[in-house]
């Protein structure tokens, strides 16, 4: 809801002037967007309030993406270590038995 203001207490840095370029490529891009802002500005919303409760909101879309990403990274690694722990241990006899016939990938330097 772009009429409601971040939270009090929320540090969100915002300068008008820093966005006012990206905001008119939304506009343009965002035709929905475009008929909001011209319904909401400035009848009933001052023109930078209404593009910091904006971008304070695609912000929060963000941080829920990243934390919603950072969260599936580290299901991925804790499953690939419990994989890990679930594997059989490495039997070196049967390495160095394999080892024997690759003798033709070695060079006559390394045998």
């Amino acid at each position: 809801n772009v009429l409601r203001s971040p939270p009090s207490g929320v540090n969100f840095d915002f300068e008008y002037n820093s966005v006012a370029s990206p905001a008119l490529l939304l506009l343009e891009a965002d035709p929905k967007l475009k008929q909001l802002r011209y319904e909401l500005v400035p009848k009933v919303i001052k023109e930078d309030e209404f593009w910091k409760n904006y971008f304070y909101r695609v912000s929060l879309i963000k941080q829920s993406f990243e934390l919603s990403n950072s969260m599936s990274e580290d299901t991925k690694k804790d499953k690939a270590v419990d994989k890990a722990k679930d594997s059989k241990p490495v039997d070196d006899e049967n390495i160095n038995a394999s080892n024997d016939h690759d003798d033709e990938f070695v060079s006559e330097l390394h045998q």
